[in-house]
């Protein structure tokens, strides 16, 4: 996996991840009116997924940062017939 990739993977996890916490704090869903213990179970797990973005941001952080490269054709490799960049491991297609 690129460097890339890892990083539009995690920065979609951490929109997946926020999306369903909305969707779970969301007054306006049925489940979520009335019974207490319903919406207590919506924000317990509104909580879980929290502590999830969490730890995503900081996983994100210790990835460095994409570099602007130019991809310079002595640091161009081939790997399983896809060009990429070992200066700073980015697909080259």
């Amino acid at each position: 996996m690129t460097l890339a990739k890892a990083y539009k993977l995690v920065k979609l996890a951490i929109e997946q991840k926020k999306a369903t916490k909305e969707g779970l704090l969301d007054p306006k869903m049925t489940w979520n009116q009335g019974a207490e213990m319903s919406k207590d179970l919506a924000s317990g797990l509104a909580d879980f997924l929290e502590n999830d973005i969490d730890w995503l941001k900081a996983i994100m952080k210790q990835l460095p940062p994409l570099s602007k490269c130019k991809h310079p054709k002595e640091l161009r490799d081939k790997c399983d017939g896809k060009f990429y960049c070992m200066g700073c491991n980015e697909d080259l297609e």
